[in-house]
């Protein structure tokens, strides 16, 4: 029992007692609109869960729930748990927590509610792996487009002339532009597969997903101190690459 116990508060303790260990387990709710001083669920919080401990000293502690706009950092300072979630539950922002005293005791991961809601959910578990079951993925296609690809289509065009392409059929002409264009996007800018998730944010396009995974990669080689000197050795002499091509081209179109 809980002396004091203030029913206007929705935060509910539970004690679960298993063959090895005993778990304190709270569950909260700081709804968006509230009608109390905010201090007195900090302070309840910290009551109540002082009290529980005293009671069960051996156990290990675990609130979660909708802490809306509910201070985390003065939570933890409170009561000395530890925050795992860090992943955002509903748009940008992290509104659903949960916390422990013992970081070994869950691993947490946010995905895709089963019920219709605008929040996440938080799984968490005591295994080491989790799998999301709602997780969907999709394969896109996109051609990249950069200063590089540019250079060689001009490059290219340089010495291109529309006089072999004489046709005086329309349907022809159009057949054989299409096919002539085709080939120069497929041979300067081909086509690229990359996979979208669903838990890829939706401002998370094919070509920025493929730059992302470039730039992950491009820093595990310079962490494991592989392939990084050499990497920026062949941007330099891309670009250098680059800017002779251009400059070419500019001249060829000039003249």
């Amino acid at each position: 029992m809980i002396p004091n116990d203030n029913r206007d508060l929705e935060l509910l303790w539970v004690r679960v007692e298993l063959q090895t260990a005993s778990f304190l387990i709270g569950a909260l709710y700081h709804p968006p609109k509230f009608g109390y001083p905010i201090v007195e669920l900090y302070d309840y919080t910290e009551a109540t869960l002082e009290e529980l401990l005293l009671q069960n000293p051996d156990a290990s502690v675990i609130l979660a729930g909708d802490f809306n706009q509910l201070n985390i950092d003065e939570v933890s300072a409170r009561t000395g748990l530890l925050p795992l979630v860090k992943t955002p539950t509903r748009g940008e922002k992290i509104l659903d927590m949960t916390m422990t005293s013992a970081l070994h005791l869950l691993q947490v991961k946010v995905i895709s509610s089963a019920v219709r809601t605008d929040h996440k959910a938080i799984l968490a578990t005591p295994d080491g792996e989790i799998r999301d079951r709602t997780k969907t993925s999709s394969t896109r296609t996109f051609r990249r487009r950069s200063p590089g690809q540019h250079a060689e289509l001009l490059y290219h065009l340089r010495n291109f002339s529309s006089e072999q392409y004489e046709v005086t059929e329309p349907d022809v002409a159009w057949s054989e532009f299409y096919a002539t264009i085709i080939e120069w996007m497929d041979t300067f800018y081909p086509l690229r597969t990359i996979t979208i998730t669903s838990r890829d944010p939706a401002y998370i396009t094919p070509e920025l997903k493929f730059l992302l995974r470039r730039r992950n990669r491009l820093m595990r080689q310079q962490k494991n101190g592989s392939g990084c000197c050499t990497d920026t050795e062949d941007w330099a002499g891309d670009n250098s690459f680059q800017q002779q091509r251009v400059a070419q081209a500019g001249h060829s179109i000039r003249d």
